[in-house]
């Protein structure tokens, strides 16, 4: 009976302390800034968006420059962290662990359509790199959404709706978009 005893106590324990998720990353990304460089071939933009304290405190510090008709951008975003007093990039953690993350993009300006130029190692979008697509002139909102978790299979995930897709929210950005 002890020896039972003794060998379910050694199996919970193991069981215990073996980790569901063999991926070494965490389950939500430190994130206080975001950079958008777009560039197309006669113009080029930013969208950023920054807040050293996160959450609460003082209100982050967006920008969006305004941008041409009529033009394909290649749009390349960078994520940082502030932590001891500096800024520290963590676009490529998102790389590497592209098959847990997604940016997804939502456009209020009809005029305005993104589409994904990266892919994780099961081909699916991470979205650091896309093309923004602009028609005619406009205004309108661009929400800027990076899940971890995603469910990358799930209906409309690969072509940028979230809707579906589930998955944490490690930031989510909106910005005034201008488009002349």
């Amino acid at each position: 009976m002890k020896k039972r005893l003794f060998i379910f106590t050694l199996i919970q324990i193991f069981i215990s302390s073996c980790s569901k998720d063999s991926h070494s990353h965490n389950d939500q990304e430190s994130i206080n800034k975001i950079t958008v460089d777009l560039v197309s071939a006669s113009h080029t933009a930013m969208f950023s968006f920054e807040d050293k304290d996160g959450d609460g405190g003082l209100s982050p510090i967006l920008r969006a420059d305004s941008l041409k008709t009529n033009q394909t951008y290649t749009a390349t975003i960078n994520v940082f962290k502030f932590e001891n007093n500096a800024w520290i990039e963590t676009t490529d953690e998102i790389l590497r662990e592209g098959i847990d993350h997604q940016f997804f993009f939502a456009a209020t300006a009809n005029a305005l359509e993104t589409n994904y130029a990266d892919l994780d190692v099961n081909g699916k979008p991470i979205g650091l790199k896309s093309t923004w697509i602009t028609k005619s002139a406009a205004a309108g909102k661009l929400k800027l959404t990076l899940l971890h978790g995603p469910n990358k299979s799930a209906t409309g995930a690969a072509t940028g709706d979230k809707t579906n897709a589930g998955g944490e929210t490690d930031v989510e950005i909106e910005w005034d978009v201008k488009i002349n």
